[in-house]
């Protein structure tokens, strides 16, 4: 993905088989779950209020699909 700025939600083209399987980083830096992100289905929500995506962030989300 490519963020707007300040976005928070990203919307997979599938539901990932566990919730283990995801991973992202933003920029190349790769960001915990439950302290950055977390996921429900096929939304990631970014919840780390330290870093504001700005416009043009590159973010990587990899998961496994069921």
């Amino acid at each position: 993905f490519t963020a707007l700025l300040a976005q928070t939600v990203f919307t997979l083209g599938f539901v990932p088989l566990d919730n283990d399987t995801v991973t992202v980083d933003v920029n190349g830096i790769l960001y915990d779950d439950v302290v950055d992100w977390t996921i429900l289905a096929n939304v990631v929500t970014w919840t780390n209020a330290a870093f504001v995506m700005g416009a043009g962030d590159k973010v990587l989300i990899r998961y496994i699909r069921t």
